[in-house]
């Protein structure tokens, strides 16, 4: 997928792998990450925000 990152690519990569050990990724639009949010507050599931 092609995204751009307000932080640039390279310092995303730095700020999402500081997040802990992971191999999933999820992009979201501006407007979307309040209602995922939402639903993980709802499913108890934890997110990191690495930029926005």
């Amino acid at each position: 997928m092609r995204t751009r990152f307000t932080c640039g690519a390279r310092e995303f990569v730095t700020r999402w792998s500081e997040c802990g050990p992971t191999h999933h990724f999820a992009a979201a639009a501006g407007r979307h990450i309040d209602t995922i949010l939402k639903v993980a507050k709802i499913f108890d599931v934890p997110v990191e925000i690495v930029t926005r």
